[in-house]
């Protein structure tokens, strides 16, 4: 099995609490990388 199908697996065993709490992490780091907050760590990571 892959990294990425272990991943969604373990998505799919989520209990709802959870799933909402990584549904909120997603939508704030959308929010944070359109607003620019992210764009240091991805300077840095070109630059790497």
């Amino acid at each position: 099995m892959s990294q990425v199908e272990e991943i969604e697996a373990a998505i799919e065993r989520l209990s709802t609490e959870d799933y909402k709490r990584i549904a909120e992490w997603d939508r704030q780091m959308d929010a944070d990388s359109a607003s620019g907050k992210l764009d240091l760590i991805f300077d840095q990571a070109d630059a790497a």
